[in-house]
C-alpha cells in the first residue's frame, strides 16, 4: 500500500501541508496513533503516525523535535488532528516540515484516526491475501503444506524439496522450530547473526551458498527462513523464488494466526462479561448454565472446572494501570497455554485461572502498584459469581492496607464472611443509615477508615494522617457523636465496620 492510496480516499478529506511529491509512492507499513515523547521506540520506518499534539500545545520546541525525529526515524508520514487541541496545524511544526521536506497531512475533525487506521490495516491485510492467492497458483506443493497439522514444519519441508536445499526454520532468538537437516541448524543460525544481527534493518540475507529471509509481521520478525544450497541444488533464482513464496504464506500465516488470536481474545473477554454482568436469562437456570459452559468450551475454556477461581487487581490511579495491563496479562497467560477469560469491569482487571497459579508471575515489576483481592475456588460455574464476590471483599481490603498488597479471600476475618453471606443491595440502606451523619464530612470519614486501619492505636493512626494526637482525639469523639456510637463498644465497632464494608463494595 502507498501513502498517496490513503491520501486519495476523498471520504477521509486528508490535505497534504508539505512533502514531496516521491514521496507519496512511497510504500507504508502500518498506521499508529501515538500521543507520547519517543515515538521512534514505538513506531517503525515506513509506518505513519497520527496525533493531536496534546503534549504539543504551546510547546513549538517540542514540535519541531516531533518533526526532526519522525524524518530523521524513516517514518513515511506524520497525519495531525484539528479540532481536538489545535484549531489549526502549528506553524512551528509546519515549518520544521518543510524544512526537512517531510511529508504532514491535516486530519479534520469529522474524521477519525479508528477509521485511518483500520483502512491502512485493511489494505494491508488485503495485500498480503492477494500475495497468498498468487502463491498458492505458482506453487501448489508449498500451499498443501498449509493444511498441514504443523504448517511450518510442513512448509520448512516441502521448500527444502522444491529447491533441492537444506532449510531451517529459526523463532527470533535462534531456537530451531523446523530443520531439514537438524545437524546443520545451529551452524546456519550463527553464520545468519554474523550476517543480519538486526532483523528489521536486513530483512533479506544473500551471501553466497546462504539465502536467509525474516518473516516480519507489523515490523518485528517471527521467523527465519534459512536456505543453504550445495552443488545438487537448483538455480540461484529458483532458491530466490522458493524461498520468497515460502516467505510470503509464512507471514500470511502469521498475520492469520494473530487475527485468531485476536478473535479468540475477545470471545474469552465477551464471556466473562456475560458470566458476570448477564443480560436477560438468568445465568444460573440450567439451560442458561450449559449455554455458556457450551460458549466457552467453543473458546478453549471450561468455566465449569471446579477449581476455577477469580481475581481482582486494582489500581490507584482510576483504572488507567489496569487497563494497561489487560492486554499484558493475556500475553502472558497466552505464552504460558492458559486459556483464562480477563476483562475490565468497573475499573478493576477481573479474571479466572486455576487456583494453583502464581498469581506474581502477571504482574511483572508492577505488583508494587496494584490491591489484589483473590476468591475462593468456584466449584464449578455456578460457584463464579460468589468467587467473584469474595475477591472484590478481598479487593476492599488490600486496597485499604495500600499499593503492594494481595488478600486472598480465604484469609479475610468473620464480620466479612457475614457481609458475604447477604446481597449487597440489601444491606446498602441499613449500611448507609449508620453513615450517614458523615455524609459530606469526608475528613471524619478518612480518619474513621484510619482509625479502624491502624487497629485503632491512636499514636499510629496520628502519625499515618500527620496529624497532632489531640487533633486525632477530637476528631475521633466527633465521630462518635455524629454517628451516636462509642469505638470503644464492641457492637458499635462491628457495626460501623459492616457498613464501612458494604459501601466499599458499592452499596
Amino acid at each position: 500500500m502507498k501513502l498517496q492510496d490513503l491520501l486519495d480516499q476523498q471520504e477521509f478529506a486528508l490535505s497534504v501541508i508539505s512533502g514531496h511529491s516521491d514521496q507519496l509512492q512511497a510504500s507504508i507499513g502500518g498506521a499508529h496513533v501515538l500521543e507520547v515523547e519517543e515515538p521512534l521506540r514505538w513506531v517503525p520506518p515506513g509506518w505513519i503516525v497520527l496525533t493531536t499534539g496534546i503534549r504539543l500545545w504551546r510547546r513549538p520546541a517540542e514540535q519541531r523535535r516531533l518533526v526532526a525525529d519522525l524524518a530523521s526515524g524513516g517514518v513515511a508520514a506524520l497525519g495531525f488532528g484539528v479540532g481536538v487541541v489545535f484549531d489549526d496545524l502549528p506553524a512551528a511544526l509546519v515549518d520544521e516540515a518543510r524544512r526537512h521536506d517531510f511529508t504532514v497531512f491535516e486530519v479534520p475533525e469529522l474524521t477519525t484516526f479508528r477509521d485511518i487506521v483500520r483502512f491502512v490495516n485493511g489494505q494491508l491485510l488485503s495485500q498480503d491475501m492477494n500475495a497468498l492467492r498468487r502463491t498458492i497458483a505458482v506453487r501448489d506443493r508449498l500451499v498443501d503444506a498449509v493444511a498441514e497439522p504443523d504448517p511450518e514444519a510442513a512448509l520448512a519441508g516441502r521448500l527444502a524439496q522444491v529447491v533441492r536445499a537444506s532449510v531451517s526454520l529459526f523463532d527470533p532468538v535462534g531456537n530451531v522450530v523446523s530443520a531439514s537437516r537438524p545437524l546443520d541448524a545451529a551452524d546456519h543460525w550463527r553464520r545468519l547473526q554474523r550476517l543480519a544481527p538486526h532483523a528489521e534493518e536486513m530483512p533479506l540475507v544473500v551471501d553466497r551458498n546462504l539465502q536467509a529471509a525474516a518473516i516480519l509481521v507489523d515490523g518485528f520478525p517471527v521467523r527465519w527462513v534459512v536456505v543453504t544450497t550445495d552443488h545438487a541444488s537448483l538455480a540461484s533464482s529458483v532458491v530466490e523464488r522458493g524461498l520468497r513464496d515460502a516467505t510470503a504464506l509464512l507471514t500470511a500465516l502469521h498475520r492469520i494466526r494473530l487475527y485468531e488470536l485476536d478473535v479468540l481474545r475477545k470471545g474469552r473477554r465477551e464471556l466473562l462479561l456475560a458470566i458476570f454482568q448477564p443480560a436477560g436469562d438468568d445465568p444460573r437456570a440450567p439451560r442458561a448454565e450449559r449455554s455458556l459452559v457450551a460458549r466457552g468450551r467453543g473458546l478453549g475454556v471450561d468455566i465449569d472446572d471446579p477449581h476455577l477461581r477469580v481475581v481482582l487487581a486494582s489500581d490507584f490511579v482510576g483504572g488507567a494501570l489496569v487497563e494497561e495491563l489487560a492486554g499484558e496479562v493475556e500475553a502472558t497467560l497466552a505464552r504460558q497455554s492458559l486459556t483464562s477469560p480477563t476483562a475490565v469491569i468497573d475499573d478493576r482487571l477481573v479474571m479466572i485461572v486455576p487456583e494453583s497459579y502464581p498469581l506474581d508471575q502477571l504482574w511483572g515489576g508492577r505488583s508494587g502498584q496494584l490491591a489484589v483481592g483473590v476468591g475462593l475456588p468456584s466449584g464449578g460455574l455456578h460457584g463464579l459469581s460468589r468467587s467473584r464476590r469474595e475477591a472484590e471483599i478481598a479487593c476492599v481490603h488490600a486496597r485499604r492496607t495500600g499499593p503492594g498488597t494481595t488478600v486472598d479471600q480465604g484469609a479475610l476475618a468473620l464480620v466479612d464472611w457475614m457481609v458475604l453471606q447477604f446481597d449487597i443491595e440489601q444491606l446498602a440502606p441499613r449500611a448507609a443509615r449508620v453513615l450517614e451523619p458523615l455524609s459530606g464530612q469526608q475528613e471524619l470519614l478518612e480518619t474513621l477508615e484510619a482509625y479502624l486501619q491502624q487497629n485503632m492505636n491512636a499514636s499510629e493512626t496520628a502519625r499515618h494522617m500527620h496529624l497532632h494526637k489531640n487533633s486525632l482525639g477530637y476528631r475521633l469523639r466527633r465521630i462518635e457523636q455524629e454517628l451516636g456510637l462509642d469505638l470503644r463498644d464492641p457492637r458499635d465497632l462491628a457495626e460501623i465496620q459492616v457498613a464501612l464494608t458494604v459501601m466499599a463494595l458499592g452499596g
